[in-house]
This record gives structure tokens, sequence and C-alpha cells, in this order.
């Protein structure tokens, strides 16, 4: 199996060969035969040297090819599975070493949960009420001290002095040398053949059986040198060749380490591994021993909640803190939550505990819940250390919602300077302008829809799709016998809706009275006064002709609407004398005239509407901050009719109106014409 001179092996096996020296005088070789025990131990021996160094060959090589990435990172995450706690009828040397390692992890949990944590509320000064709990560092003492020798040090020493004897009268040596080291000792008891250690995880009785035979490390270097002779390159080559031994030096026949010695060094390595690492500890708890799903033993699992040491733990990190940081840390990381320590005018000038300090103060955190130490904050709840969590995630995104709002209200103003850009572009030159209208920012939604949850139930139900609300205000109506109704308007992506609205119970009651797609509307018409009527034309539908003070911001939201919906410029139309289709299919007229004060007079089928003077049509609108019209690109086709009917040729003065010659009427200056509709003409055709 080994590819061997077997003849050399059976020798290393059974025989033991031995070098006595003194000083610089030629030494003697000795061949002792071994015992059948003996040689099954030699045996033994290699298989477990074999094993180990293959492992660690295994290892070696997951690191080079791990290396091959050149990760200019060190931080790596390293899993520990450890042997539980082993507790059997017949406990021998083996459970002896594997109750040790997991004794010693269980110290260094104790010391890092436990007494550290306890250790640094008292450097740091916090008030503290320190808790009771069961420290095994006299167990580990126990086993692997030094001063006075431990149980692993005097079996070590037995098995030096006492070779030569049977395995039986070893071990009694060893107990019996040990029950003279600890008398009275309050976690060692030795009883006959056997002795009891008090672990963390309860008392263990071990038998003395092979406990001195089983420490012996019986791989002397007869059996190495076999090894190294092997035929197989990859045996060999665990088993390298001394340097001193190739040099032709003489081979020192060293008495080997002990099984013991090999545990405790291990385990002391492993030790200061881990205290070069930030551990997390996962407890398992066995449910059962029968190894069955489904069952739970209670007392079982009480033991092992006791010994494991959770008790003491929960206890502690309930009387503690469960949160700590360095000032600097901590108040790098919440400075914003206060005003004192975060604003406009920069960062935090003073000392990281008055900031920290600061910050806590002026979120009202109750004083019980936070304590300052010499270098660290200490939280003791991790409900406040949430808390503080969310407060810093609300104003992060508090912070981001200022910043969208700024820049969609930047958005909205541009855009709303554009639009009464363009409505400067539509009316100049084709109607006059009332002063409140020119001024007037455009906002869209005057019926705060948002709040008027009645009325957005009844229109959300009437949509068609996804339709978004452009445009919402009160409006004035013209029935079919030209008697003025009140409505509610409202202008979306895809439609016009008109509603009409009753009182019942002090409470408001919404009624759809018309919905008119945006692609049935085929214009728009206006007249050239300063008034607010409009009319929607559609060959269609019925017309929609109704009287708003915003209608100039009505019409580009039209424009506009209508441009992304159906991809088609809407014509707008200047007119004095405008018809519309009334059900029956029948048709009304509206004249406007020039004049001082407003009015209205119904002349059978025409309504005559008297305007008064506003700005000139000429007068430019145009917001400051906006792109001149000049340099405006026409994008709305626009129509004129004809001249409004006046006594007189019209004249046009700067700062007002004035139509006609005459007397002006006292008070107003101007002329107060008597209304006389011009001629019947057309509607003006879209502009090619």
């Amino acid at each position: 199996m080994f590819s061997c001179c077997v003849f050399a092996y059976l020798v290393a096996c059974v025989w033991r060969f031995a070098v006595f020296q003194s000083g610089s005088a030629r030494g003697s070789t000795y061949n002792s035969p071994l015992n059948a025990e003996q040689a099954t131990g030699a045996r033994d021996a290699l298989a477990r040297e074999i094993y180990s160094r293959l492992f660690d060959w295994l290892v070696q090589k997951v690191n080079v090819a791990l290396s091959m990435y050149k990760s200019p990172f060190r931080n790596v995450i390293g899993i520990l599975d450890i042997y539980g706690f082993e507790i059997f009828e017949n406990n021998g040397f083996e459970q002896f070493c594997i109750n040790y390692v997991n004794e010693k992890l269980q110290q260094y949990f104790i010391q890092l949960t436990l007494a550290a944590e306890q250790d640094e509320y008292i450097r740091e000064g916090i008030k503290w009420t320190p808790i009771d709990f069961f420290n095994n560092q006299v167990v580990c003492e126990l086993i692997e001290g030094a001063k006075p020798p431990g149980l692993f040090l005097l079996n070590d020493d037995i098995c030096a002095q006492m070779h030569a004897m049977s395995g039986g009268n070893t071990d009694e040596k060893f107990l019996e040398k040990a029950a003279g080291m600890f008398p009275g000792h309050k976690h060692f008891r030795p009883a006959g053949t056997r002795f009891t250690i008090v672990h963390y995880a309860g008392d263990v009785t071990y038998s003395i059986a092979g406990f001195t035979e089983k420490n012996k490390d019986t791989l002397f270097a007869d059996l190495v040198e076999v090894m190294q002779m092997s035929s197989l390159p990859f045996l060999a080559a665990l088993f390298p060749v001394d340097p001193a031994a190739a040099s032709g030096a003489p081979a020192q026949k060293k008495r080997p380490t002990t099984a013991g010695y090999k545990i405790k060094s291990s385990a002391q390595a492993l030790m200061q591994t881990l205290s070069g690492c930030n551990p997390h500890y996962i407890r398992c708890i066995k449910p059962n021993e029968n190894k069955r799903s489904g069952e739970w033993d209670d007392g079982r699992c009480q033991h092992q909640v006791k010994y494991l040491g959770l008790y003491e733990n929960v206890r502690v990190k309930r009387a503690g803190y469960a949160y700590r940081a360095p000032f600097d840390r901590f108040l790098e990381r919440y400075k914003k939550l206060s005003k004192n320590t975060w604003g406009i005018w920069g960062d935090w000038n003073g000392s990281a505990l008055e900031g920290c300090r600061k910050i806590c103060t002026d979120l009202d955190l109750e004083p019980t819940q936070w304590q300052m130490g010499k270098s660290k904050i200490f939280i003791r709840h991790p409900e406040t250390l949430f808390h503080l969590e969310e407060l810093l995630e609300l104003h992060d995104r508090m912070c981001a919602v200022k910043i969208q709002k700024s820049w969609k209200q930047w958005q909205i103003q541009k855009k709303a300077l554009d639009q009464r850009a363009r409505a400067a572009q539509i009316m100049r030159g084709n109607k006059e302008r009332q002063r409140l209208s020119v001024d007037r920012k455009f906002t869209g939604d005057y019926m705060n829809l948002d709040y008027n949850r009645r009325l957005f139930d009844v229109l959300k139900a009437s949509f068609d799709g996804t339709e978004v609300v452009l445009f919402s205000d009160q409006i004035i109506k013209l029935n079919r016998r030209n008697k003025p109704e009140r409505r509610d308007f409202v202008l979306t992506t895809h439609a016009c809706y008109t509603f009409s609205r009753t009182v019942v119970n002090g409470e408001a009651e919404y009624k759809l009275s018309r919905r008119m797609p945006l692609g049935a509307v085929d214009g728009v018409e206006l007249s050239r006064l300063a008034d607010s009527w409009l009319c929607l034309r559609s060959q269609k539908e019925l017309d929609l002709l109704f009287e708003n003070d915003k209608k100039t911001e009505l019409v580009v939201l039209l424009v506009e609407a209508v441009q992304a919906l159906a991809n088609r410029k809407l014509p707008v139309s200047f007119m004095d004398r405008i018809s519309f289709k009334v059900k029956g299919g029948d048709t009304r007229e509206l004249a406007f005239f020039p004049a001082s004060a407003t009015a209205m007079k119904k002349m059978g089928r025409v309504l005559q509407i008297c305007v008064p003077g506003g700005l000139p049509a000429s007068y430019d609108s145009t917001p400051a901050g906006a792109v001149p019209s000049a340099q405006r690109a026409a994008a709305t086709p626009v129509a004129r009719g004809a001249a409004p009917a006046t006594r007189g040729a019209p004249a046009v003065r700067g700062g007002g109106a004035v139509r006609g010659a005459g007397a002006p009427s006292a008070g107003t200056g101007r002329p107060l014409p008597v209304p006389q509709p011009a001629q019947q003409q057309p509607a003006a055709a879209p502009a090619q």
C-alpha cells in the first residue's frame, strides 16, 4: 500500500532503535523489541501522521489556488466546526482531549462576551451592576497548567519516565500522581481507576485505562525514514528529508512529542488565531438523544442552555448596553439628525463627545437609554438604535424629496414659463388681453382635486385607461336657451369633462354631464376682445361653449394635449361672431362688441356680449426669461375672423384700446357704442 520495503516497514513497527551517546565518545545503538500493544500504537501513530500531513497538503493547495486571483483584500471569513462536548458511559483519553478543546473555546467565549464586556464598562466608567458567572479558567489550568503542572504535563512525565512499564501500571501511576498534585481540588475527584472533572458542561468521569499509552506518539524516525523511501512520489513528498540528515550528519533519535502536547499546542494556536479575528458564535442545541425530528427533550435542552453559558450571556446583555461606538464614528453617522451638528454652516467643529451629547439631547432620548464613556457612547436598548436608524433614513428620504421637489418645481416653472410664452405668441395681434390674465401664473389645478375626493372619484370612474389631469376649474356654460349654468370643468390628457354639482345634506354631490374626447376637438374659437369666452369646435359632437377667466392657460394646454395625443396641430381661431351647435341640431350665436362695461343681451338666437377694453392686441405678454416670440417656431395655426363692428374706424392707443370716435362716457374714458352685430361670416379655416 505504501510502495515501500515490506521488511523495513515491519522492522520499524516491531523494533525500536535507540542511540546513546555521551559527549564526543562513540555512541551505542540498541534494538529493543516492542510488545503487541506498543507495535499497534506505532502503526496507529503512522496512520494519524499520514492523515495529518495529507490534510495540511490539501489546505496548502487550496491557498495556492486562491492566491491566483491576487485579491488585494486581506479580510477572510473562517468557519470553525468543532466536536460537541462528549459525555459517554465510558470516557477515555479521546473524550478527555475533545472536552479540553471545548473547555478552551468556552473560556474564550466567556472572555469575549462576558468578562471582556464587563471589563469594558469598568474601563469606560459606565454605571454598571456586575453579573456573576462561572469562569472555567480554573478547569483549563487543571488540565493544561504549568505551575503547578496540569494533567497533560503529569501524563507526559509518566510516559517519559516509565515507558518500559505496561499500560496498566503507568495509568495507575498517573492517577496516583495527579491525586497527590490536586488534593481537595473542587473540580478534580479521583476514585479507584477513574477520576472525575467538573467541566462547564457537567461532571465527566474518565477511565484511566490506556490513558498513558494513548498519550504516547510512537512515530519514531524509523517509520519516517521508511515513508521517505516509498516509490510513491506523492507519499514521499509528504515526508521531506531533514536537511541535516541529507548533509551526512548523524541522525538525532530524539523522543517525539506526545499526543497531549500536540492537542494543547494546537488549542493554544487556535486561541491565538481567534484572538486576531472578530468571532461570532452560533450555539447549537441538541433537541434529543434519539436523533429524531420533531422530538424535544426539555430537560436535555435546559441542561445545554445552562452549561453553554447562555443564561449568563443573556443576563449580561440585558443588563448592559446593546450598542457602543467611538464618539467620532457615532457623530459621523448621526450628525445629520441635529441642527446643531449639521447645517448649511458646515460640520460640527467641537469635540466629538459634546457632539454626541448634542445629538442625544436634541432628539430627546431618555437619559437612561444612553451613557457617555471615556472614549465611546453606549446605548442600552436596540429599540433606541433602531429609532436612530429610522430617523436617519427619514432624514435622507426627506432631503431626497426636497431635491426632487425643487427639481420638479423648477421643471414645472420652466414649463409654465414656456406655456405663458406660447400663449403670448397665440394671443399677440389676435386678441385683446385682460390685465389680470397677463401676469397670472399657470397653476393647472384650481379645484384642488387631491383634496376633493368626491369629484375625483367620479372623474376616475369615467377615465378611459390612464389619464392625467392637466386643468380643473369652474366654468360658466350656456344651455340651449342661452342661460348661463355653472359647471365643474376638468381637462385630462384624453378628454374634457364637465360635471354638475348639487348639495345634499350639506355635502356636494357630483354628476358627469359630458365627456368630450380630445380626438373629437377640431379647433378652438375665441373673440378678438378682452373677454373670457371660448368654444371647442367639433364636427362629430356638439360644440362646447363656456366662459373661464383662465382661458389663456386652457388654450395652451388644449393645444399641447391634442398634439401629444393625436399628433396634430389644433387650430385656434379669433372672430367676433361665434356660432355653436346645441341639442336638436339647432345653432346659436355669440356676438361680441366693445363697450365700457360688461353686459349680455339676448336677440333671438343671438346673444350679444359687451366687453370692456383691455390691453391692445399688439401687447407682448411674453414673460421675462422665456424665449421671445420672434424666436419661437409657429407651432399653432391661427385664423383671424372679421374685424369688430364699431361706429367709426377703430383706433389703437398706447396704454389701452379705444375703438371708434365719439365722446367718452363719464368715468370710463371710452365711448358707449350701440350694439350692432356685424355681418355673419363663416368660421375661418385653419391656416396652412
